[in-house]
């Protein structure tokens, strides 16, 4: 079978840095971790909310490792590495806002989404009452 040769895609040819570049990138996304501490009180609240909230929420405290700061700019691209779609992201975003996890800044045009995340604030259990002691006379 013949190929048109307006079909075939001319391959750039990469020099020996642009391959180097190439190869650090890889290696470099292959060691990539979640730097914690992560609250697990936060956690929790996040897993209870389905996949795409954790998992957006998990994105969220990998850039806050990267970043040192919990006020994130997050883009569409990041998102979709995750393999969601902008869609499920999106909603996975205002689930994890409606449950106070993060707070999600007016949109901007062109300049993705400014998340903060937020601490969870945990009731503790008073634990048992005392009982009330009969009044005496």
């Amino acid at each position: 079978m013949l190929v048109k040769p307006s079909k075939i895609a001319e391959r750039k040819v990469l020099t020996a840095t642009e391959l180097a570049i190439r190869e650090r990138r890889v290696v470099a996304q292959s060691r990539a971790f979640l730097k914690g501490p992560i609250p697990l009180s936060w956690l929790r609240r996040a897993s209870a909310l389905g996949k795409a909230p954790l998992a957006v929420g998990l994105m969220l405290w990998f850039m806050k490792g990267l970043r040192s700061s919990t006020t994130l700019r997050v883009t569409n691209r990041r998102l979709a590495s995750l393999g969601i779609s902008e869609r499920s992201a999106s909603r996975a975003l205002h689930t994890l806002a409606e449950e106070g996890l993060v707070s999600i800044a007016p949109p901007q045009r062109g300049s993705g989404r400014v998340i903060t995340l937020l601490e969870v604030v945990v009731e503790r259990d008073p634990g048992p009452q005392p009982r009330p002691q009969p009044v005496s006379d």
